[in-house]
């Protein structure tokens, strides 16, 4: 094998691996020391041009529209136009879509009715995704989360069964690789929960929740498939000061706890609020510790300003925040330099006549989440079941329900023609 294949330019090799789906490729490592070399190298490289080429993706939700995302080229404040719409239409269109999360340009939508789709904005594919086995009916989007593993080069949808805010111990987590026929029930060590308050966020092949007691981080190993306690989280929450609290995440990789409390004087009057961002850093044969990193501070108001954005909070040189206008059902999106940041020991002084720049503004809407996003040309159709061609979406269809088939054990897509299509029908019909 060296004599044939160690001599071929190492471009000419990767020019030959470009045209091998993601996934293979990355099995073909064990081939020889000399694939291994050149494909974890070029991997590295391309994961460093993806964290440059990574855009903000804002999700605005307001439960009762179809579902809009905007791309933001420009996080200076000198284009507050929201961003480029990424016209989520054909097969996606369904009035209370949430976004789950975004890997490599690919989009993971959940609908009310318990499924999700799975999106690639820049060539229109799209991917259906039956319910879980053991979640047929309707199911809290906030329980699911899209993840990548860098090292397998498979995509999971991650379902955590739990509802509201501290669930239930269960067993198992279900996951679904896109590529196969139906969801997998992994175990799951006893006595595992989850506080559905704080989100799950995926980053770095691994999902992450906060267990029931509200201070175990825990996280499901995406290539081993293997559930773990990872550490404490670095401060209790749900405590009397405490406003909300959440995981986030950063354009590197890193998980992050949020929390928004009331600061108190000495007098044990109200001095303002007060959000603080811990990172999770280390790893390998170094413990991974809690760094406390950013303050946004907000003397003498007695609820939050300026929000950090969740689930991704951080994004090259801007630290990302939102503020509701609840009266007029506007959101606006803020990303401060972190220059500016840093010169003040990491902390974001928030001013109702002087907030930090504006790079969206979402009118008829509730929340914004943000995301990293990339543009891809990745079709979708490589995950498609080959004995099963309606897993596909059509362009032209806007609807679609799941029946169970009892006999094959496992969900089956029904698709509905659109309105257009159906009046065709009928008049074809009539006349």
């Amino acid at each position: 094998m060296g004599a044939r294949w160690d001599g071929i330019p190492a471009d000419v090799f990767m020019d030959i691996l470009q045209r091998v789906p993601a996934s293979p490729r990355r099995r073909l490592r064990v081939v020889c020391r000399h694939w291994r070399d050149v494909i974890d190298d070029r991997t590295r490289r391309r994961r460093r041009r993806h964290h440059a080429r990574a855009k903000v993706l804002a999700f605005a939700d307001d439960g009762l529209r179809l579902p809009r995302a905007y791309v933001l080229d420009d996080l200076t404040g000198k284009d507050a136009a929201g961003g480029k719409d990424l016209k989520l239409h054909g097969g996606v269109v369904d009035w209370d879509a949430t976004m789950v999360g975004s890997c490599n340009g690919l989009i993971c939508l959940h609908r009310y009715r318990g499924d999700a789709v799975v999106v690639n904005p820049s060539t229109g594919g799209k991917l259906a995704v039956p319910p879980p086995s053991k979640a047929p009916g309707e199911t809290d989007a906030s329980s699911y989360s899209f993840a990548y593993h860098p090292a397998t080069a498979l995509y999971k949808i991650v379902h955590v069964p739990c509802r509201g805010g501290a669930g239930a111990a269960f067993d198992a987590v279900s996951v679904f690789t896109l590529g196969d026929t139906s969801w997998r029930e992994v175990p799951v060590p006893a006595g595992t929960s989850c506080h559905l308050s704080f989100g799950l966020v995926s980053v770095g092949g691994a999902t992450y929740w906060v267990a029931a007691d509200a201070h175990s981080l825990m996280s499901l190993d995406l290539k081993d498939e293997r559930v773990a306690f990872v550490t404490k989280l670095p401060v209790r929450v749900g405590l009397w000061l405490d406003l909300s609290w959440h995981l986030t995440t950063d354009i590197n990789g890193r998980v992050g706890l949020a929390v928004c409390s009331y600061e108190m004087k000495r007098t044990r009057t109200l001095k303002g609020c007060q959000t603080k961002v811990w990172m999770l850093e280390g790893g390998g044969k170094n413990k991974k510790t809690w760094a406390l990193r950013y303050r946004i501070v907000e003397p003498g108001r007695d609820k939050p300003f300026h929000q950090i954005a969740w689930p991704h909070a951080v994004h090259g040189e801007h630290l990302l925040t939102t503020r509701n206008k609840r009266e007029y059902e506007l959101v606006s999106l803020h990303a401060s330099p972190m220059s500016e940041v840093r010169a003040h020991c990491g902390v974001v002084r928030t001013d109702e006549c002087a907030p930090p720049p504006s790079v969206g503004l979402y009118d008829n809407c509730r929340s914004v989440r943000t995301f990293a996003h990339v543009e891809t040309r990745e079709p979708l159709a490589l995950y498609r079941c080959n004995d099963d061609d309606e897993d596909e979406v059509d362009d032209d269809v806007v609807e679609w329900t799941w029946k169970f088939d009892g006999e094959q054990g496992r969900w089956k897509l029904m698709l509905h023609c659109s309105l257009m299509d159906l009046t065709r029908a009928v008049r074809s019909e009539w006349w």
